[in-house]
């Protein structure tokens, strides 16, 4: 709601700049449309980095409590007497948590694209793709939340140890210049590297949905293996460990 709103405004504050910059492309043609067109385009852009981390961070805060909630004294009793499988149970809750983020992240992505659209009158359908990028990068960052959850029955653990793990994912995605300036031991280089393949690309991502958008060829393969080997591997944690622990 506060990024739609916030983008609204602007809309509204910018209105006269886009409508004489539109009078501005009738009268000159190409070039000044090209000026408008980049206006559009750094709009789009701004969006694109100020929503992607920030909606992975909120959507991990508030899903963060699904699990443990579950695992209660009392209520998990209570799931486990129904006829069942737990790993019905642990796909059903972690199912409801993507269908929530997922949900809302569609929602608020649709109606900041029709603003921009609306107030700068250059409609970027390729913005739409960060609906599904941010919905697979948060299923990688869920997957792990959840297995924090069922290891400690602590949201608030599960939450910080996922928020340190998006920072540190962050920072080895530029680990040549963050790390190696300073570590020069191949065996060094070697354990952050290690570390590098460990953490989920999300940083991968959002580069190659800036590239996408500014019209370069962009290369997420590797990216998205890792998620995908990342999310998998949690998932597979996850039902291990729901299914052996006792109640």
């Amino acid at each position: 709601v506060l990024a739609v709103g916030l983008n609204i405004l602007y809309g509204m504050y910018t209105t006269d700049t886009v409508a004489d910059a539109q009078s501005l492309v009738d009268d000159f043609g190409d070039i000044t449309g090209m000026a408008l067109e980049t206006y559009a385009m750094n709009w789009y852009k701004v969006n694109l980095a100020v929503l992607f981390y920030p909606s992975i961070i909120i959507g991990v805060f508030v899903t963060g409590s699904i699990i443990p909630s579950m695992l209660e004294r009392g209520l998990i009793e209570l799931y486990l007497s129904k006829p069942i499988s737990r790993a019905t149970l642990l796909g059903g809750k972690l199912a409801g948590g993507m269908v929530l983020y997922g949900s809302l992240m569609t929602t608020i992505l649709l109606a900041v694209w029709a603003v921009i659209g609306v107030f700068s009158s250059m409609w970027l359908p390729e913005f739409l793709i960060l609906i599904p990028a941010a919905i697979f990068c948060f299923a990688a960052v869920f997957c792990f939340t959840s297995l924090m959850a069922l290891l400690t029955r602590s949201a608030a653990v599960g939450i910080m140890v996922v928020y340190v793990m998006i920072a540190l994912s962050a920072m080895l995605y530029s680990r040549e210049t963050m790390f190696y300036s300073f570590i020069k031991g191949d065996f060094g280089r070697a354990i952050v590297d290690g570390f590098y393949w460990t953490f989920p690309h999300i940083e991968g991502i959002l580069d190659s949905l800036s590239q996408f958008l500014n019209g370069n060829a962009a290369e997420p393969w590797t990216a998205i293996i890792q998620l995908c080997i990342f999310c998998l591997v949690n998932l597979a944690l996850c039902l291990l460990v729901f299914k052996r622990k006792e109640f």
